[in-house]
């Protein structure tokens, strides 16, 4: 059996690897990948005891920034929020029609409205329009059941929003 050493990296900060590679790519010539656009950017991210939601504010008309502070990350309820990408029209009439279904909800109930419920309500409306709604949201919220963050699309709409260029990350 060989002794061979593995490197394990460390954990945490940044690592400079990929630049000192970077800069011997480029004094042997090699020139480096161009900047792309790429719409809009959405993060989600779920810790313990929350979800945190984040989403560029610029809203784009092809190549030209219309709107440098559009609100993107839209209420549902108390403990719900949602971030779209998409037309903007589409992203709003479907958000404001899940958040007043909620609210009807939580006034039968008497309850807190759950995030699956509002998950429920988004894929239904999108399934129904069969792709021709252009959006893609990121569903975050805290309820009984603890913290969540879902994607709800359809597959048309993904692949309607591929072609517009609207990437939408999600963890």
């Amino acid at each position: 059996m060989s002794n061979s050493v593995i490197e394990v990296p460390l954990k945490g900060g940044f690592s400079f690897d990929l630049c000192k590679r970077n800069e011997m790519l480029s004094k042997k010539g090699v020139n480096p990948p161009s900047f792309r656009k790429t719409g809009t950017t959405i993060v989600g991210l779920v810790f313990q005891d929350g979800v945190i939601l984040g989403v560029d504010t610029k809203a784009t008309e092809g190549p030209i920034i219309c709107d440098k502070n559009c609100e993107k990350i839209h209420y549902m309820a108390p403990n719900i929020y949602c971030c779209g990408a998409g037309t903007t029209a589409d992203t709003e009439a479907v958000t404001d029609m899940v958040s007043s279904q909620l609210q009807l909800h939580r006034y039968h109930t008497g309850r807190e409205s759950r995030v699956v419920t509002a998950l429920t309500l988004l894929k239904r409306h999108l399934f129904n329009y069969q792709g021709y709604v252009s959006t893609a949201l990121v569903l975050g919220g805290v309820d009984v059941t603890g913290p969540h963050l879902h994607w709800p699309t359809f597959i048309f709409v993904q692949t309607l929003c591929q072609n517009n260029h609207i990437r939408v990350f999600a963890t």
